[in-house]
């Protein structure tokens, strides 16, 4: 998928099931995201940045567009990337 594709795919759009915007205005944009053991999520992107911040443990499978890679996270766990 081209940077320009990848920049238009709002996962709020891709996986509604998944995420729920609770707050949108021109400073921020926070989103509740639930992913269940076994749930899968299409390949999107955060062209403006993210911070996550893990409210449970969790063992994921995160592909990126370079690479794969495992990540495990434990409750208060947090990171962030600007775009």
């Amino acid at each position: 998928m081209s940077s320009g594709a990848m920049a238009t795919q709002d996962p709020t759009k891709l996986a509604s099931q998944l995420y729920r915007v609770v707050l949108n205005n021109d400073c921020v944009r926070v989103i509740d995201y639930r992913l269940k053991p076994g749930e899968k999520e299409p390949m999107h992107s955060h062209p403006s940045g993210v911070l996550v911040y893990y409210l449970t443990d969790a063992k994921m499978l995160v592909t990126l567009p370079a690479r794969l890679g495992k990540l495990s996270t434990k409750l208060g766990m947090s990171f962030g990337a600007i775009l």
